[in-house]
């Protein structure tokens, strides 16, 4: 069954500086709990939520420690707390990294593949 929810995930390891963060897509699960998550709030403060949610849940290593083992307590919010506390100019990267992932694996499934 694992491997049927990892099926079409991405991984990549992208450094920064003297930081290696792990990123990997997320599972519908994870977008929907993002997505109920945003419903309370304006339509304004929604794009930049998805965003940041995003991230917080893709980002699974930081030097190849565990991202929980930076947190108190490994929740959905703990983890939002650290993106937002990334400079804005790492976290536009970070995002943009995640979204690229997106893209290279829906490429990867296309109907030739999903035949094999």
């Amino acid at each position: 069954m694992e491997d049927l929810i990892f099926l079409g995930a991405a991984k990549k390891d992208v450094s920064i500086g003297d930081f290696e963060f792990q990123l990997t897509t997320l599972s519908n699960r994870e977008q929907d709990m993002i997505f109920k998550e945003a419903l309370s709030l304006s339509e304004k403060e929604r794009l930049m939520f998805f965003k940041k949610g995003i991230l917080a849940l893709s980002i699974k290593k930081i030097n190849k420690r565990l991202l929980s083992s930076y947190l108190e307590e490994d929740t959905f919010y703990a983890r939002l707390d650290l993106v937002e506390g990334l400079q804005q100019s790492i976290f536009e990267f970070l995002f943009n990294e995640i979204e690229s992932m997106i893209a290279e694996s829906s490429k990867l499934l296309t109907a030739e593949n999903l035949k094999k």
